[in-house]
């Protein structure tokens, strides 16, 4: 299903893993939301604003009705998307914390593939911080440019994993954790509640109509932002005409505006995405 929002001309042929077709249509919501922050038009008196609207999505449906899949159609749809020449790859989607790299052999392999094949990986750190959960895979490859979530105050989402591997943060919506640094105590609100993440997508109960649905918060729609802004920033030419993924990942590092603890911290990263910065300062530069 295609959103109002969403233009035709946005997509390119993609696949349809779980049924084993050339339709993947989103029908649990979740897609459509993510594919939204990345390309939703703009400057059209219609819903909110992709971040790059000039963008094509190959949709491939990887996760059933219910929001499960299995490590065999991700590889799968990784191999697809590069071997069809996908400069970005988003994967706003996470295995359980405690999943080992040794169970998910298909997945690492076809993310080194991508990586040596110039795309660049995008990934969920996780959704599970009970107890300072670590980055989960995908996103815990080091391949995969691993997004942990913010809220509207610019602190960190209670929800978001974190951990060494964790490398740049993104708005996801939902509470603030609790403060654990200097820099975050004028920022953080751990007892109010946060607004979601709006983009148009469709209800649950009615998937013919379309909204801008508020309870999506998560580091699923933290990683699109990222997304996004790599697609603009390849698009730019600021890095050359194909750069590296390590090149744009050093570059949207280099370019966060730092939250917490100076420099790297376990719980944001490099720090938030820039894309004003990101597009505006010399390569691998804050400016």
């Amino acid at each position: 299903r295609r959103a109002p929002d969403l233009r035709r001309s946005s997509f390119v042929k993609g696949y349809d893993f779980i049924d084993g077709d050339s339709h993947p249509n989103d029908v649990f919501g979740h897609g459509t939301h993510v594919a939204g922050t990345i390309v939703q038009a703009t400057n059209n008196g219609r819903g909110v604003a992709g971040i790059a609207y000039n963008a094509k999505i190959m949709p491939l449906r990887v996760l059933d009705r219910y929001g499960l899949g299995d490590s065999a159609a991700i590889a799968r749809a990784i191999r697809y998307a590069v071997r069809h020449e996908a400069d970005v790859i988003n994967l706003s989607l996470e295995f359980d914390s405690a999943v080992v790299a040794s169970e998910i052999p298909q997945i690492l392999a076809a993310i080194r593939f991508a990586h040596r094949r110039g795309a660049v990986l995008v990934g969920a750190a996780g959704n599970s911080a009970f107890g300072g959960r670590r980055v989960a895979y995908p996103a815990r490859a080091a391949e995969v440019i691993s997004v942990g979530a913010t809220t509207q105050h610019g602190c960190l989402a209670w929800y978001s994993n974190r951990g060494r591997e964790l490398d740049l943060s993104a708005p996801g919506g939902g509470t603030d954790d609790k403060p654990q640094a200097a820099a975050e105590v004028p920022l953080c609100r751990p007892k109010e509640g946060g607004p979601s993440i709006y983009q148009e997508t469709f209800t649950r109960r009615r998937p013919t109509r379309f909204e801008l649905v508020r309870r999506y918060d998560g580091t699923s729609m933290a990683s699109p932002h990222v997304s996004g802004i790599a697609a603009l920033v390849i698009a730019s030419g600021k890095l050359g005409a194909k750069p590296s993924p390590a090149a744009v990942q050093q570059h949207l590092q280099a370019t966060a505006r730092d939250l917490g603890d100076p420099g790297f911290d376990t719980r944001y990263g490099w720090g938030l995405v820039d894309a004003a910065r990101a597009l505006r300062c010399p390569p691998a530069t804050a400016c």
